[in-house]
C-alpha cells in the first residue's frame, strides 16, 4: 500500500492552514451562539407582533360570522408564540443562572449571603483593615 507523495503533502497542507482557523473558531463559539440566539428571538417576537397583528384584523373585521372561529385560532396562535418566546428568554437566563459557579467575584457570605462583591477587606490580627 503506497501513498501517493501529492495527496499526503495536500492533505498535511489542508491540516496546517485549517487548524488555526478552527482554533480561532473555537474561541468564536459562544460570541457566534449568542448572536444566533439573538436573532432566532428576535425574528420569533417579530412573528410574534405580525400575529397579533393579523389576528386583532381578523378579530376585528369578523362581526361574528363564519371567519370568528379563524381569528380566534390566530388570537391563540399569537398568544402561544408570545408566551414560547417569553419562555424562551426566561429560561436561557435562568440556566445561565444555574451553571454559573463562580460569580462575578468575591468570596460567599459566611452564612451562603451574596459576599462582598470582589472587595478583599481581611482584618489582620493587629486590628487594622487591608484595603
Amino acid at each position: 500500500m503506497t501513498i501517493n507523495k501529492k495527496i499526503l503533502f495536500i492533505a498535511l497542507l489542508f491540516v496546517a492552514l485549517t487548524f488555526p482557523v478552527a482554533i480561532y473558531a473555537a474561541d468564536q463559539v459562544s460570541v457566534t451562539m449568542g448572536n444566533l440566539k439573538q436573532g432566532f428571538i428576535t425574528i420569533g417576537a417579530a412573528v410574534v407582533v405580525i400575529g397579533w397583528i393579523v389576528a386583532g384584523i381578523l378579530y376585528l373585521t369578523a362581526a361574528g360570522g363564519p371567519r370568528m372561529e379563524v381569528a380566534k385560532k390566530a388570537l391563540i396562535a399569537a398568544v402561544i408564540g408570545t408566551v414560547l418566546i417569553i419562555i424562551a428568554v426566561s429560561a436561557e437566563t435562568f440556566i445561565a443562572g444555574v451553571f454559573k459557579l463562580g460569580g462575578a467575584g468575591g468570596d460567599a457570605g459566611a452564612n451562603g449571603g451574596a459576599g462582598n462583591g470582589g472587595i478583599n477587606n481581611a482584618v489582620d490580627p493587629a486590628g487594622e483593615m487591608d484595603m
